[in-house]
């Protein structure tokens, strides 16, 4: 989902620095962001499971490079936000009813329930 136009607000304050810059350091790492790179490379076949592959390594890498990962997961979508989900829901779906009554049975089907 993400913030519109949070990128052109940002851009002007990005800086490119090499990796070594960044050890001993804390790092956040949006790890959907990996995760959707991945199933890209997953639907290629080249090997099976490439994609915790590629997640394996590049986290071996920035350890290796002294700087700690933090990995930050989706959560569940604040109120604030419901509107603009709906809507965006409306338009994608045409309409369409959601399959349940929209009563939680108590079963959070995240896939990164831990």
């Amino acid at each position: 989902m993400g913030i519109k136009h949070l990128w052109t607000i940002l851009t002007p304050y990005c800086e490119r620095r090499p990796l070594y810059e960044l050890s001993g350091k804390t790092v956040a790492v949006d790890l959907s962001c990996w995760i959707c790179e991945a199933q890209n490379i997953a639907e290629y076949q080249v090997q099976p499971r490439m994609y915790l592959r590629n997640l394996y390594f590049r986290t071996c890498y920035l350890l290796l490079m002294g700087v700690i990962p933090v990995f930050v997961l989706e959560g569940k979508a604040p109120e604030l936000k419901y509107e603009t989900i709906a809507a965006r829901n409306v338009l994608q779906f045409k309409g369409s009813k959601p399959k349940t009554d929209g009563v939680k049975t108590g079963k959070d089907r995240s896939r990164y329930k831990y």
